[in-house]
């Protein structure tokens, strides 16, 4: 059984959508679903079971004094060290109520069809895109001169590498790493979330890999895929977006 954590904002209609479909493979794993400061989804939550959490906004671009997130937007990037180390905290507090071996990121456009084997799963973040890889400084900094990262919408992660990634013992070296990682590029001015992932995992010993049930909508097989059954999850299903 997998369970997931589901960070969401406004799209009321697209997270019916996504937690409908997963509830129909994992009727009885443990969902975390938390609002990053947008609307109330506890009756969303209670319908489908969900473990509800309404945080403060830390997503979406800063406010003059570069003190909090403003704007409407609901994509996963953090703007400033602080609220990167602020997002690794409530993720803690998520992994602190999930039960199973491995959960997925549930985002608004992950469409589950059919559940995934944990025996299919052989690395710490299960789901990534080859063609993204973390800056060469990064990469630099972990001693590895190629390092793609995963941890988008659909990919599933180890419950037990991540909670001792973000554990209190731990908490001291990922502010430190975290501080790091940003110097890299002081320039830039937002980092997105499954980078940040990817990061920490490597930072802790972990593994990237792809898993065979895991599929995005620009991938060149996905026709052929969908005739024979064989996605489990496709990640960038967008369908419901224009209907909010």
């Amino acid at each position: 059984m997998i369970g997931a954590i589901y960070q969401c904002y406004k799209r009321m209609k697209c997270a019916e959508f996504v937690l409908t479909n997963y509830r129909l493979h994992y009727p009885d794993a443990t969902v975390v679903l938390i609002s990053d400061g947008g609307l109330d989804f506890s009756r969303v939550a209670q319908a489908h079971g969900c473990v509800y959490l309404h945080e403060d906004r830390l997503s979406g671009p800063l406010s003059a004094d570069n003190e909090r997130p403003i704007g409407m937007t609901g994509a996963n990037y953090f703007h400033s060290p602080q609220i990167i180390k602020n997002y690794f905290d409530r993720l803690a507090r998520c992994l602190s109520h999930i039960k199973q071996d491995y959960f997925m990121i549930l985002e608004d456009d992950v469409f589950v069809l059919r559940a995934t084997a944990t025996q299919t799963l052989q690395f710490d973040v299960n789901g990534f895109n080859p063609h993204e890889n973390l800056p060469p400084k990064v990469c630099a900094m972990l001693g590895r001169n190629h390092l793609p990262y995963g941890a988008c919408g659909g990919s599933i992660l180890s419950t037990k590498l991540l909670s001792e990634a973000l554990s209190d013992q731990n908490r001291s070296k990922l502010h430190d790493l975290i501080d790091q990682f940003c110097a890299c590029d002081p320039m830039r001015t937002k980092w997105a979330g499954d980078a940040l992932i990817s990061f920490v995992v490597y930072a802790f010993g972990g593994t990237i890999g792809g898993y065979p049930g895991f599929c995005e909508t620009w991938h060149p097989d996905l026709a052929d895929r969908l005739r024979k059954n064989t996605i489990e999850v496709l990640h960038l299903y967008k369908a419901l977006y224009d209907l909010e």
